[in-house]
This record gives structure tokens, C-alpha cells and sequence, in this order.
């Protein structure tokens, strides 16, 4: 009896103990890991710091040389390195902090119901199918400046195996393989174009290359789940005929979607960031680059070439609560052979940063930048900017134009679906920056 007693005693220690160190070990991870950030990023600083000292003499001496930009631009990458810490990216920005499961928890399950937001959709349930047409209106692409041919006769008949059954397809779900395009039937524009698609999914076209950013095409992100999009998508990703590059700028589900990746396969160049080539590979792309921060790929296709270089952004990454921060997040800037662009995905501001981007690739011919998902500030503001920090970038960049995107297709934050744009007017206003602004949702420009 006793013994038996001693042994249920003991068992239930043990299961107590146990608890005790589920429940205190990703404190004491996170403890670890910021300490170990902070004490990276206050030595990096303090080298930044004695460099831009020196750099200011020198330009006031007037002898900033070739040589000497050159010397900025590699402390600029010291100072802005990826950084891994215990089997993990971090961010080496002073800017973020660790937030952990338990804030979206506090904001989603306490303060939300609070706030009678529980199931908030953006105000859209608040309007009609029309006025929601005439606040957000919907355009096709402009096939016939991209491809050389109209939508219609992309209907009618088989363009490079197309089948009209495949274009009539609304989402990308269980998609077959993409066919391979006869790029004989495809005359794509030599303009540089710019066409919005939804979130952060772009078509551009630069010196003859076709480059898709952060595909997603589905209804909803997660099939029969939801956030469903609050418009249709402009077109299906089987009317894009000819799709050259892809840039993947992390892998959250509103910025890559399994199912495109599975429909492209290895018939595009995938550019991701470095640890995503497992996902990649286990939905059938192995045509890829992955790239850390800085990384610069030239590319040539057809004998067309661009210059693709690998960004740092403020963010971070997880599919599931397995693979957190497993992989990089980043931007990119694009430069062609006199026009370049810049692919944000995703960041919160950190002024510095986007100074030095400026610096060292502008001026930016084509910004896409952030405008949506940034509310309430106590927990986006680290990893979502909002229109007036995207005013900032814009001028920081030395954009010549720019474009607010990540905004109006899922309803993600607690601001109004329609209120970035609105902010984003009020800043532009109160900082004297005109150079940004929104674009009708699928409209096709040149640049």
C-alpha cells in the first residue's frame, strides 16, 4: 500500500515537473534567444555608428570616392546581415520585438471580443455586392499590351495548350500541371508594365521578361476556412501566358500559395528565400534560387537578363507552429538594363534600413509597398507598416513612383477595408510626397 502510494506520488511529481517545463521553456527560449539578438545587435550598431562617423568626415572633407561607397555599402550589409539564433531567423532591427503566440492570442480571443470585433470582416458584410463594385472595382488585365492577343481569343482557342476548359477555371484548386507555353504564340510587350492582382501578387514586365510576385490566386486562404477575398480575383493564373520569374518574398499564406506552386512547378524560376527550398521542392518546384540577404542573381532567360538582388525586411514567417522563422523574409529590387523596381512583401518600417536601400539602388523607377493589414498598432506595428510608413519608405527609396499594395483582398487587421487608402491620402498630404498612391485592382499600366 505504500509502496504503491510512494509510486502514484512520484508519477504525479513527475507530471507536474513535466508541465512546469512545458510551459517554462519557451520563455526561457525566447529569454535566451533576445538576449542573445540584443547583444548582436548593440555590437553591430556600435560599428555602424563609428562608420557613418567616419563616413560624415570624410564627405565633409569632400572626398567621398567611388571607394568609400563602396566601403558604406558593405557596412550597410554588416549592420543589416540576416541573423539566425538558436536554430532560428531573428530580426536585427532594435525595432522588433519577440511577440510570441500570446499576443495574437491577447488580441484575437480577449481584446477583440472586447472590442465587438470577434468575427470583424473589414466592414465588409456592412455593404452590397454593387456598392462594393463601385468602392473596389474589378478590371481585366490588359491581355492584348501584355500578350499580343485579347481574352476573348484566349477563349476560343488553344494558346500554347491552354484548353479554354483550364481558362475557365475560377481558383488554382487541384490544378494539373502547367503546360508548357509555345512562346511562338506569346508576343509579350517590351514595355516596362505593372499590373495588380490582389495582396501582394503582381505581373510585371521588364526588357521582355514576365515576373509574378507572391502568388496567390485561390478564393480563400485557407480553402473553406477563409479570410475569403473581398473581390474577385481580376484573372485566373492560366491567363497569364507567359510567366518567366517568380519572386517569393516569404512564405505566409496571404504572399504563397501550395497550390500555384504545385500548377507552375519547375515551367518558371522560382527566387525565395533562403530555407524554403524543402517546401518548395515538396510541392514539385526544384527550379529554384534561394537567396540570404544581399544576395545578388543575375538572371537570363531567352537571352534576356535582369538583375535580382535579395533585400532585408522586418517580418517573420510560419506556416504552422512548427516552422517558425525557418526560413528568410525579404524584398527585392529588380534592375533591368535602365529601369529597375522594388518588391516589398512584407515589413514594418525601420527608417535607417530603407535609407540605405535608396542609397544604394535608387532611384527606385517602381515601388510596391505596403499599405493594408496594420491594425491595432501595439501588435502589427513591428511587422506591418502603415500608410504613413509608407509615405516614408516612398521618399527614403527615392521612388519615382510607387504603389500601395497589400491591401483590399483579405481581411487580416482591425482597420476598415477601405481605410488605407484613405490614410494613405491624409499622409501623402501631411509629408508633401505625391509619388505614391493605389491603382484599380487588375489594371494594367506602363511605366
Amino acid at each position: 500500500m505504500s509502496d504503491s502510494g510512494t509510486s502514484r506520488l512520484s508519477f504525479k511529481q513527475w507530471l507536474s515537473f513535466s508541465a512546469a517545463i512545458l510551459s517554462t521553456a519557451p520563455l526561457l527560449y525566447y529569454a535566451y534567444a533576445e538576449t542573445r539578438r540584443y547583444s548582436i545587435l548593440r555590437k553591430r550598431d556600435r560599428l555602424y555608428r563609428q562608420h557613418l562617423s567616419h563616413l560624415d568626415h570624410q564627405a565633409d572633407n569632400q572626398i567621398l570616392s567611388f571607394d568609400l561607397k563602396q566601403e558604406h555599402y558593405r557596412a550597410v550589409k554588416a549592420r543589416f546581415a540576416s541573423l539566425s539564433v538558436a536554430g532560428r531567423y531573428v530580426n536585427p532591427f532594435f525595432e522588433w520585438h519577440e511577440q510570441g503566440a500570446w499576443e495574437w492570442f491577447l488580441w484575437k480571443f480577449i481584446l477583440s471580443p472586447l472590442n465587438g470585433r470577434l468575427f470583424w470582416d473589414g466592414g465588409i458584410s456592412s455593404k452590397t455586392t454593387q456598392e462594393l463594385e463601385e468602392i473596389l472595382p474589378v478590371t481585366k488585365p490588359d491581355f492584348q499590351l501584355l500578350f499580343g492577343i485579347d481574352r476573348d481569343s484566349i477563349r476560343e482557342k488553344q494558346v500554347g495548350g491552354i484548353t479554354q476548359e483550364l481558362l475557365m477555371l475560377d481558383s488554382p484548386t487541384s490544378l494539373p500541371p502547367a503546360p508548357e507555353l509555345e512562346v511562338s504564340k506569346v508576343n509579350v510587350s517590351s514595355e516596362f508594365t505593372f499590373t495588380w492582382l490582389g495582396q501582394s501578387t503582381c505581373f510585371i514586365q521588364l526588357d521582355g521578361l514576365c515576373l509574378l510576385t507572391d502568388p496567390v490566386f485561390g478564393d480563400s486562404l485557407f480553402i473553406g476556412w477563409g479570410p475569403d477575398r473581398i473581390r474577385p480575383i481580376p484573372c485566373s493564373i492560366q491567363e497569364l501566358l507567359k510567366i518567366d520569374i517568380v519572386l517569393v518574398s516569404h512564405s505566409h499564406y496571404d504572399h504563397l500559395e501550395a497550390e500555384t506552386v504545385r500548377y507552375l512547378g519547375n515551367t518558371v524560376l522560382w527566387i525565395v528565400p533562403k530555407g524554403l527550398e524543402r517546401f518548395m521542392a515538396d510541392h514539385g518546384a526544384t527550379n529554384i534560387i534561394s537567396l540570404d540577404w544581399w544576395d545578388t542573381q543575375t538572371v537570363t532567360i531567352d537571352g534576356k537578363s535582369l538583375e535580382i538582388t535579395a533585400v532585408p525586411a522586418m517580418h517573420w514567417v510560419a506556416r504552422n507552429m512548427f516552422d517558425v522563422n525557418q526560413s528568410l523574409w525579404m524584398g527585392f529590387v529588380c534592375q533591368g538594363k535602365e529601369r529597375n523596381f522594388f518588391h516589398c512583401g512584407d515589413t514594418g518600417y525601420q527608417p535607417e534600413l530603407y535609407q540605405a536601400i535608396g542609397e544604394a539602388f535608387g532611384p527606385i523607377d517602381l515601388a510596391l509597398v505596403p499599405i493594408g493589414a496594420y491594425l491595432p498598432r501595439w501588435h502589427l506595428k513591428a511587422q506591418h507598416q502603415n500608410p504613413e510608413d509608407a509615405v516614408l519608405m516612398t521618399r527614403a527609396l527615392r521612388a519615382k513612383r510607387a504603389i500601395g499594395y497589400h491591401w483590399g483582398t483579405f481581411t487580416l487587421s482591425d482597420e476598415h477595408y477601405w481605410d488605407p487608402p484613405i490614410d494613405l491620402a491624409i499622409a501623402k498630404g501631411k509629408h508633401g510626397v505625391s509619388e505614391i498612391d493605389t491603382i484599380v485592382l487588375g489594371r494594367t499600366i506602363i511605366l
